[in-house]
């Protein structure tokens, strides 16, 4: 249960594609995560740009049901700049606190590539998704709505999100089919089901005309079909 939680972290922070903004800017989202109808989890999202630099910052725990399997908490910052529709990180943190237990992880970038790593490696988590997360608030295009890959990786690990094409619905809403892989690095336990796939659904935002904004997220587990519901 907690690796699902964790998770659902990347699928969110890989849904849009990044647009530069030259004045300040302000984003934050919040999420319920639940299965089979049972909340299990939270996640709060921020981020700000000014210029060609970004910041953002996470906290995804568990709640309700979910804490059943053990109680956790995941705080994440980072920090890095925008070149074109390229995001280069900088620095990157996380802290995982697990059953009163807590570990941390930092990453040094440069030019995009991990050159420093330091803390206890913790599976999926370890890998910065912030980079790619922190514009998932900020309400896009509908020409710039999926139809991407972008790779995740450490000094260890590789993995690759498929975003896959918008397709329109009836409702004027739009659905990018997805799917998560990991590619090398992992331990043998998390390769022997190495992806997974997942929904994206798109509403007309609410505040910026002529923009879409994510609202909902339909991940395939084991256990079931998992939810990530936008509530603000």
């Amino acid at each position: 249960m907690k690796k699902l939680l964790i998770t659902v972290i990347f699928v969110v922070s890989l849904a849009v594609t990044t647009t530069i903004a030259d004045e300040i800017r302000e984003e934050r989202a919040e999420f319920n995560i639940s299965l089979l109808g049972f909340r299990i989890g939270y996640m709060i999202l921020a981020s700000n740009t000014k210029g060609n630099l970004y910041a953002a910052t996470s906290l995804v725990g568990s709640t309700g049901v979910g804490n059943f399997f053990g109680k956790m908490k995941l705080k994440a910052k980072i920090r890095g700049r925008i070149d074109g529709k390229n995001v280069i990180p900088t620095n990157y943190h996380l802290e995982r606190m697990k059953d009163g237990i807590t570990t941390t992880k930092t990453l040094t970038f440069k030019e995009g590539k991990v050159i420093k790593e330091e803390g206890t490696r913790q599976s999926d988590s370890g890998i910065d998704y912030l980079s790619g997360f922190f514009v998932v608030i900020r309400d896009t295009l509908e020409e710039d709505l999926c139809g991407f890959s972008y790779t995740l990786a450490d000094e260890q690990r590789v993995a690759e999100v498929i975003i896959g094409n918008p397709v329109r619905l009836r409702s004027g809403k739009y659905q990018c089919n997805s799917e998560y892989v990991r590619k090398s690095g992992y331990a043998e336990d998390d390769m022997s089901k190495p992806s997974f796939k997942f929904e994206l659904y798109y509403e007309p935002s609410p505040k910026v005309e002529n923009y879409y904004q994510l609202q909902k997220i339909i991940l395939h587990t084991r256990f079931g079909r998992m939810r990530v519901l936008r509530s603000n």
